[in-house]
C-alpha cells in the first residue's frame, strides 16, 4: 500500500514564520534604501513615531503575500496571476524607460522607431509587433498558453502607453507641472 508521507511539523512552522519575517525584512530594506542607513537614529526619528503606519504597511504586505500564496495553489489562477504580474512589471518598467527616451531592448527600439515614423501610439506598435511574434509562436506553443501571453501583451502594451504619456501635455509632450 502507498503510505502517505507527512510534512514534518518543523517545516510547517517555518512556512508560517517565513512570510511575516520576510515582509518585515522588506520594510526594513526599503527604509534602509530610502534613508541611506539603518541606525538607531533611523528607528527613533522615523520608524517609532510612525509605528502605526509601519504596522499597517507590514500588514498589507503580509496579506498580499498570503493572497498570492493562496491564489498560486490553483494552477489556472497561478498562470493568470503570473500573466497579470508580468504585464504590470513589463508595462511599468518599459514605460518608464520609454518615457525617459531609452529602449530596454531591440524590439523596444524598433517599436519606438516605428511609432516615431508613423505617428502611431506606441502601445499599438508594441501590440502589433508582439502579435506577429505570438502568431509565429503558435508553431510550438499550445494555443492556451498563447492566450495567456496575448493577455500579457495587451495589458503591458497599454501600460507602456499609459506610463509614457502620464501627466504630459498633448502639444509638446513635456511633463505637466502643477503649482499649489
Amino acid at each position: 500500500m502507498n503510505a502517505k508521507k507527512h510534512t514534518p511539523l518543523s517545516l510547517h512552522g517555518l512556512r508560517l514564520l517565513f512570510p511575516p519575517l520576510a515582509t518585515l525584512g522588506i520594510l526594513f530594506l526599503t527604509e534602509w534604501i530610502a534613508r541611506g542607513s539603518l541606525t538607531g537614529e533611523t528607528f527613533t526619528q522615523y520608524i517609532f513615531p510612525h509605528a502605526e503606519a509601519y504596522l499597517l504597511a507590514w500588514a498589507m504586505l503580509f496579506l498580499s503575500w498570503l493572497a498570492v500564496d493562496w491564489l498560486t495553489r490553483f494552477a489556472p489562477l497561478a498562470t493568470l496571476l503570473a500573466a497579470v504580474l508580468g504585464a504590470l512589471f513589463v508595462g511599468c518598467g518599459v514605460g518608464l524607460s520609454v518615457r525617459a527616451g531609452g529602449a530596454p531592448g531591440g524590439d523596444d527600439a524598433l517599436a519606438m522607431s516605428i511609432s516615431h515614423a508613423t505617428g502611431w501610439k506606441i502601445q499599438w506598435v508594441y501590440l502589433l509587433s508582439d502579435l506577429i511574434v505570438l502568431v509565429m509562436s503558435l508553431s510550438y506553443i499550445p494555443v492556451r498558453r498563447i492566450g495567456y501571453s496575448l493577455f500579457t501583451v495587451l495589458l503591458s502594451g497599454q501600460l507602456i502607453g499609459f506610463v509614457q504619456n502620464f501627466n504630459r501635455t498633448q502639444e509638446t509632450g513635456a511633463d505637466c507641472v502643477t503649482e499649489n
